[in-house]
This record gives C-alpha cells, structure tokens and sequence, in this order.
C-alpha cells in the first residue's frame, strides 16, 4: 500500500519538488507544493483512491521472426531468461521482448475526478486521459524528458534520498539552543525579514529538544555541550521516525555484509 505518512517527507521526491537534504541553508526553503501533493496523496489513499502494485512490461528486443522459424526449445530458453516471444498483430510472426515488472500507481476514476486527484495530476504534470503511471528511479535527476510535456506525462520520477541525505534532513529538527546560535556553533536559516526560520512545519516528523539536565521523561538522549538533546517518549512520530531510521541503517549494514536483503519499500 502506498504510504503518504508523515514520514514520507523524509524518504524521497518527485518531479521538481527538491529535497531539503543537504546542509543549512542560509535562505528559507520553498516546501508547500512539495507537503500541498503530500496531502492530497494521502487522502486518495484513506479514500481508496489509489493504489500501488505491480504490473508487467514487455521491451521488445528483436523481431520480427517468422513463427515456422521458432523451435519451441528456444521459446523454453527464452521463458528460462527473462524473456517471451510475442506474436504480432498478423499472429505470422513473432517478437522477442525483455520482460519487466514495473511499479504502478493506479487512479481511480473518482479519484481523477476529485480535487485532491486534480491536483496531483496538475502538480505532476500527469496525463488526465490515463489512470495508470510507471513509477521510476530519477537515477539521472528530476528533470522530465522533453518527450512528455506537463500535462501528458504517463510516469513519474521519484528520487529516493540517500542515508546520508536522511540524516542531514533530520538534523534540521533539532532544536538548537539559543547560546549555541549566538556563539556560531551551528549555521541557522533566517527567513527574509531576518527572523529565524522554523524548520518544524518542513521536518514534523522528527524533533529533537534540549535541556539543561538529564530529562526523565526522554525516549533517548545524549549529551553534547552543556545540554541534554532529546526526543520525548510522549513524541510518537518522532520515535517511529527514529525505528525506521535504524531499520534503514540496518539494512545497509546487511548489505554490504553480504547478507540476504529485506524488502524495503520506500514511500512517496
């Protein structure tokens, strides 16, 4: 099932909505479109507007072949490869394809009709006469291909963050107390008025407090200069945000160990 929790923002990004992920910057972010289609996202999905799964996808790689031509031992090879000979529309011949299972998310048409749907289909740019789009990794960056233009575009990139990446977004839910800002300790953001800028409505999923003594009701906390930093046991989003931190470090431990890999599915 998709997820659009509150830990989505973490996780990735989608065409054009840049992550806030490298170091404090010195101007404010631009994130309410980003958290506007976070929104509408998740109401499809509480409404069973939309869903995610799998669905499979045929490249063709060579052909056509004449069907008196195919012995069947290399259509059994073909099948034992990962591919399949499939015939054309005058069933004379045939064409050998790759096959691929692909990632779809999949509207509704009441979905497509509602508001929430007419944004995310304006927002990403989505072709309104479709209801299925291949979700695919921006391996090469977030811009769209000049071959779907906004408004007819029929996949959609996602960029997944990297764990470095998470944990420098994180950060930015630290509460920085405020001799630490005035010693330069920290670099800090500042709206344009020259007012400090708040990084909770961006990070709402993580936040970590301060105090001067070691609190009693912290779900964990560390010392480091003076100050206790926390998350509160009462913070439930934090803590969940904080396990799926650790399963994600876990999972690459595993990897480069050799070990078997867990299924890992990452949110939009």
């Amino acid at each position: 099932m998709l997820n659009t929790d509150d830990n989505s923002n973490f996780m990735g990004t989608a065409y054009g909505f840049a992550g806030n992920s490298g170091p404090i910057p010195a101007d404010p972010p631009e994130y309410g479109r980003f958290q506007t289609l976070l929104a509408s996202l998740q109401w499809l999905r509480t409404s069973n507007g939309l869903e995610i799964s799998r669905k499979r996808k045929l490249v063709p790689v060579y052909g056509p072949i004449s069907v008196e031509a195919l012995q069947p031992s290399e259509i059994r090879a073909a099948e034992d490869s990962g591919y399949a000979y499939e015939p054309t529309e005058s069933g004379e011949s045939v064409v050998l394809n790759k096959v691929l299972q692909t990632t779809i998310l999949r509207f509704s048409e009441e979905a497509v009709q509602s508001p929430d749907g007419r944004t995310v289909f304006d927002m990403l740019g989505l072709d309104p006469d479709e209801r299925e789009f291949e979700l695919k990794l921006a391996l090469g960056g977030l811009l769209p291909s000049t071959d779907e233009p906004h408004g007819k575009r029929k996949q959609i990139l996602i960029m997944p963050r990297s764990l470095q990446q998470i944990r420098s977004y994180l950060s930015k839910g630290v509460q920085v107390p405020q001799d630490h800002r005035e010693k330069g300790i920290v670099r800090f953001t500042r709206n344009f008025d020259n007012t400090l800028f708040n990084w909770h409505p961006v990070v709402g999923c993580f936040c970590v407090r301060h105090s001067r003594h070691k609190p009693d009701d912290a779900a964990v906390c560390v010392p480091y200069r003076g100050y206790w930093f926390y998350v509160d046991d009462r913070d439930v989003n934090s803590k969940r945000t904080l396990m799926l931190l650790d399963q994600i470090v876990a999972s690459q431990v595993d990897f480069r160990s050799g070990a078997d890999q867990p299924v890992l599915t990452l949110p939009l």
